[in-house]
């Protein structure tokens, strides 16, 4: 390269010019990375928002159907939550909310899916699990959620869980509805605590509630 071509103004200014753009381009695409994550996640818990849950959810069923593999759903709901927000204020309930999930997240497995379901209540999907193991793995997250010592305020908070083994003859929306109609038996029932669709119950939807686990943990 020439000594002129070296010092030329227009060739400075071009190199200027592509850094700009280099630098203009690259901070699109980390806005557009964090738009797209805030739409995909719940800005308070982090979970996954339920279309992109449901994709995610479907995905696996499939898998699993394709080698085989059980696969269960988990239902959760708070007991009380509206009341932490009615007494204790918005920032209580965000924080309830978020140290939820983030009980949640420390005792699934990273192949487990974590999402929002509707207005307040939240859905996993366990791949390669049974129903029994569908109910340990629930059991703990309502034992960890009991064991939260909140921040911003006094009240603890309990939740409950319905679970669901999604059989042969059921599609993903079924065996959700399964896992749904248990969470309501267990509030029904006065609450913290995990409840079960049996197995044999798919197609009668009849739910049946299972005790604690406390002592068998």
């Amino acid at each position: 390269m020439s000594e002129s071509l070296i010092t030329s103004p227009f060739l400075w200014a071009s190199i200027v010019l592509l850094l700009i753009i280099s630098a203009m381009a690259w901070k699109l695409r980390t806005v557009q990375l964090r738009l797209k994550d805030a739409t995909i996640h719940d800005h308070t818990t982090h979970a996954l928002e339920w279309p992109y849950n449901e994709q995610e959810a479907s995905r696996m069923v499939k898998h699993c159907e394709r080698y085989k593999e059980a696969i269960s759903f988990l239902m959760l709901d708070g007991d009380h939550f509206r009341r932490i927000y009615d007494d204790h204020g918005p920032e209580a309930g965000q924080e309830a909310m978020s140290v939820l999930a983030q009980s949640v997240t420390n005792v699934i497995r990273e192949v487990d899916i974590f999402g929002r379901y509707g207005s307040g209540k939240f859905i996993i999907c366990l791949p390669s699990t049974e129903l029994n193991g569908a109910v340990i793995l629930a059991e703990r997250i309502r034992q960890a959620v009991e064991d939260i010592k909140p921040r911003s305020y006094r009240s603890n908070f309990t939740i409950s869980i319905g679970c669901a083994e999604k059989q042969s003859q059921e599609n993903m929306n079924e065996v959700i509805k399964r896992a749904n109609q248990a969470l309501e038996r267990a509030r029904a029932a006065g609450g913290n605590r995990v409840a079960a669709s049996k197995n044999h119950e798919a197609k009668s939807h009849k739910n049946a509630v299972w005790p604690n686990l406390r002592k068998s943990l």
